[in-house]
């Protein structure tokens, strides 16, 4: 049978296959941000960090039964209500009453109950008192700003001698930037500052990420219900026989109105994804998202089907119908068509690839990976139109291991989501038996193999299973392999990188006697508190890495423990100019501090900073 026999297929066949799942692409664009990977924030303008008083701007209303307390939270910032507290001097307090809260949720901490805008809290006196008589209330509070950097705990002193609204009369505001303090770059992004380094730091990671979205589209398009089409689709844009020049032409126009599609959505997302990241750390979303991407998973092993309504049918196949093959602006425009009526083997892993999108912020990586994806997905199609559907490997069972794999990715992606809400021990269960499974089914499938490739899928299938096996034995003997870093898993009681202190005069005299020994090399001091999700985010993703001890010589490398918040550690932390932890720096042996890492960045990034020449 001639390669030109297939493309006999009349075009409705082609259109009908793929609009089953374009209501699929509506639940990815519901998805553009569940999905939560270590990625970078965005840039900080120190005066835009306000400090605490400001931030939780406390009033009290006393009444002749009791007090009323009320935060008016500036935006991007959050309370948290299990750190509010209030005592007298006078009247004895009840219980306090809260109002409702919003739950937050991270990877460290958990389900935590915060407040966004507004918190109020009543307290009823125990018993009665005279109101004329004057008495101190303290109200003390904790918070962080939605870009990671965290408050330590603060109070705000009232003295009431009347019934009424009353202002505090003191508050905290020992981390309060001056005008004197250096004007630090607050950059959660990377360990640069300034914007033409910050680029060329992540150029590396730029190519890899665009290399590794560009490999995946080729992976989406060997998939089971895309890759026998292929040569259907070519002979809906190309239209009659042409020569391979014009063949060539056509399909790549037809790949160019795909991709700028796919680019534009990706910039969209991109955008839209750091607006809602408050909103995404909720409990509820979190959860719902990992839901959705079992039920995708689900999808991609054939468990379940999802249809495309028939109204919807009808409107992309009558619209799909207006444009013919052969000519330049109609196939370009199919092109820009087909992005919305993907196959369903495609938009599950499309749902997570824009997840991960969102929460980039960054327009021009979230344009530039669909885009790498989109060519990779449209390369065989160039390929099928210029050369014929003969170059292909035949079509068979090896096209369902594809889909299983992605499966895979996304169960995978789902215990990633909702990690912080399972114990340690269950997440590395569910990934050890998702790579446990994934290695038995190419295992078992060996056999549908032709005996000359038999041993590819046997070798795979054994891989994943010595990877499961390993990645649990080293969890249960208590290491931490570059699996659990990858996957965000932190181990109860992991090790701390460098010396600890919690006395600021220690500190400074390790520091001190470590310049004198080697007065050549800066040391690194690490500002660090329990309650700093973005500290416990680094000593577990960076500082514990193999990348950061062979780099970094841990002698030189102190952490100071801000947690008890003592006024030593306040004026520490104002002479450093900063607001609360993180914070990183290096001292030179001239007293010179370096602009500081505020935020979370990669060991290679963090390697970078440190090596870096002043």
């Amino acid at each position: 049978m001639q390669p030109i026999s297939i493309f006999s297929v009349d075009d409705a066949l082609f259109a009908q296959r793929h609009l089953q799942a374009a209501w699929q692409f509506c639940l990815l664009v519901i998805m553009l941000g569940f999905v939560r990977l270590p990625v970078a924030q965005a840039n900080i303008n120190p005066k835009s960090i306000l400090p605490a008083h400001q931030a939780y701007q406390t009033q009290v209303f006393a009444t002749e039964n009791g007090v009323s307390v009320q935060f008016d939270i500036a935006k991007g910032y959050y309370l948290y209500q299990q750190k509010i507290a209030v005592h007298s001097t006078g009247p004895h307090l009840k219980p306090p009453e809260f109002s409702p809260t919003t739950t937050k949720t991270d990877e460290f901490f958990g389900t935590q109950p915060v407040y966004y805008q507004v918190a109020q809290i009543n307290i009823p006196f125990q018993d009665a008192y005279d109101v004329s008589q004057p008495y101190q209330l303290v109200v003390e509070y904790q918070g962080c700003a939605d870009v990671g950097v965290c408050y330590p705990p603060s109070k705000a002193v009232f003295d009431i001698n009347q019934v009424g609204v009353i202002t505090p009369t003191s508050t905290d505001k020992t981390n309060v930037f001056t005008q004197s303090q250096p004007n630090f770059n607050f950059n959660t992004t990377n360990a640069s500052n300034t914007h033409n380094e910050r680029f060329q730091l992540n150029d590396n990671q730029l190519w890899q990420s665009l290399l590794t979205f560009f490999i995946a589209g080729i992976g989406l398009s060997l998939t089971a219900c895309m890759y026998p089409l292929l040569p259907i689709v070519s002979s809906i844009v190309v239209g009659q026989k042409r020569s391979r020049r014009i063949a060539f032409g056509l399909s790549f126009l037809y790949v160019q109105g795909l991709a700028v599609t796919y680019a534009l959505v990706g910039v969209i997302t991109a955008l839209t994804g750091a607006l809602l990241m408050a909103w995404l750390q909720q409990a509820w979303v979190i959860l719902s998202a990992a839901l959705v991407l079992v039920v995708l998973a689900l999808a991609m092993f054939d468990v379940i089907q999802i249809q495309l309504p028939s109204r919807l049918q009808s409107y992309f196949q009558q619209t799909s119908s207006r444009f013919s093959g052969g000519k330049i602006v109609s196939v370009f425009f199919m092109g820009m068509l087909s992005a919305l009526i993907v196959g369903p083997c495609v938009a599950p892993p499309l749902a997570f690839a824009l997840g991960y999108i969102a929460q980039s912020g960054n327009a021009f990586v979230g344009g530039a990976a669909l885009y790498a994806m989109a060519l990779g997905t449209g390369l065989p199609l160039i390929l099928v139109a210029t050369f014929g559907a003969h170059i292909l490997p035949k079509a068979g069972t090896w096209m369902n291991g594809v889909k299983v794999i992605f499966g895979c990715l996304l169960l995978m992606a789902a215990v990633y989501l909702a990690r912080p809400f399972l114990p340690f021990w269950l997440n590395v269960s569910l990934y050890g038996a998702i790579l446990f499974g994934l290695g038995l089914y190419w295992v078992i499938q060996s056999h549908q193999v032709i005996p000359k490739w038999r041993y590819l899928p046997l070798i795979l299938g054994a891989s994943l299973i010595a990877i499961s096996a390993y990645f649990t034995g080293e969890t249960i003997r208590g290491k931490v392999t570059p699996i659990h870093q990858f996957l965000s898993l932190q181990a109860p009681n992991q090790a701390h990188f460098g010396k600890q202190f919690t006395d600021v005069s220690l500190l400074q005299d390790a520091v001190a006697t470590a310049l004198q020994q080697d007065p050549s090399k800066p040391v690194i001091v690490d500002f660090y508190a329990d309650w700093c999700v973005t500290c416990i985010q680094m000593q577990m993703n960076t500082f514990n890495t193999d990348t950061v001890k062979h780099s970094i010589d841990e002698q030189r490398f102190f952490t100071i423990d801000v947690t008890a918040n003592t006024p030593e550690h306040q004026a520490l932390l104002k002479e450093y100019g900063l607001f609360g932890p993180p914070g990183i720096f290096k001292i030179h042996a001239n007293g010179s501090k370096s602009e500081p890492v505020l935020g979370f960045v990669s060991a290679d990034e963090f390697v970078k900073w440190a090596h870096a020449k002043p």
